[in-house]
């Protein structure tokens, strides 16, 4: 299995995981972060979101922060957000390297 490989397992377990936790996850996170995005006046990054979700709807923070890291493919593969950019991350966990910049897809 190659490094793609193992990313995509990982993902696809984190996922399964929090939809064990919260029913429908998936569809749940991408219609908040859809309504979400209507609102962002600039492009964003997942991390954005994700403390926004932290600080306004604590029933969607998923049980692995592992899950998080497949919203933003799935997102652009459904057409909520496009991606347009990077720039350094703010979390201080990230280090300041670069992190993907999405705007909503209209």
């Amino acid at each position: 299995m190659n490094g793609q490989q193992l990313a995509e397992k990982g993902i696809s377990q984190a996922r399964d995981h929090a939809h064990a936790v919260i029913p429908d996850w998936t569809d749940q996170i991408l219609s908040c972060l859809e309504s979400w995005s209507q609102d962002q006046q600039r492009p964003f990054a997942m991390e954005d979101f994700r403390e926004w979700v932290i600080t306004n709807r604590i029933d969607l923070i998923p049980p692995s922060h592992q899950a998080w890291g497949a919203l933003g493919r799935t997102a652009i593969n459904r057409g909520v957000i496009k991606h347009v950019g990077y720039r350094p991350a703010r979390s201080a966990l990230t280090r300041g390297h670069p992190v993907r910049v999405f705007v909503r897809n209209v």
